[in-house]
């Protein structure tokens, strides 16, 4: 199984409508696909997008659901627990505006392309996209967090955070120690 198919299968079982005839949906999977390619490493697929007006797209993954939509969408498939558990987690994408998933995409793309840390990447496509308000590019960073942190890394970050509070705190108590003798 090849990643165009690969990626079709998550975004179905996810429950999201695989239907192309219209422009909205096909923006949808076509950042839902960049999304997934990123988060489950599905390299050829992910070398076949560039950056446009309206952010990452595929002409592959274009060609691949126009020829292939009706066994996508009929095909029912069970992903290894790993996966599952991470399209589960997941699957509120296949709630999200079209936008949503726009900025997100495009948030991922310009980071992963230009090195751009968060900060600098809300910059550029402020820069490229001006009408986008704040708030909308602030929400799409949010959810791109959201989408992209698996549950093992927020645990180790937690982890890490856990560990310099300790560490602030056990230097607060003994300077409150120390002021406390010498008073």
């Amino acid at each position: 199984m090849d990643d165009f198919e690969r990626c079709y299968e998550y975004i179905n079982f996810i429950g999201f409508d695989l239907h192309i005839d219209n422009f909205e949906n096909r923006i949808k999977i076509q950042k839902l696909a960049y999304l997934f390619a990123n988060l489950f490493d599905l390299d050829e697929l992910l070398e076949s997008y560039n950056y446009y007006i309206r952010g990452p797209y595929s002409p592959k993954l274009a060609k691949y659901y126009y020829d292939n939509i009706n066994k996508a969408r009929s095909k029912k498939i069970e992903p290894d627990p790993e996966v599952k558990s991470e399209l589960e987690r997941i699957n509120f994408l296949k709630d999200l505006s079209a936008e949503d998933l726009e900025v997100m995409a495009s948030l991922l793309f310009l980071e992963r392309k230009y090195s751009l840390d968060e900060n600098k990447a809300e910059q550029k496509l402020k820069e490229q996209k001006p009408y986008l308000s704040i708030e909308e590019i602030w929400r799409g960073s949010q959810l791109l967090k959201r989408a992209m942190l698996k549950p093992q890394e927020a645990k180790r970050i937690m982890n890490k955070l856990k560990q310099e509070n300790e560490k602030w705190d056990s230097a607060s108590t003994q300077d409150s120690n120390s002021f406390e003798k010498h008073r």
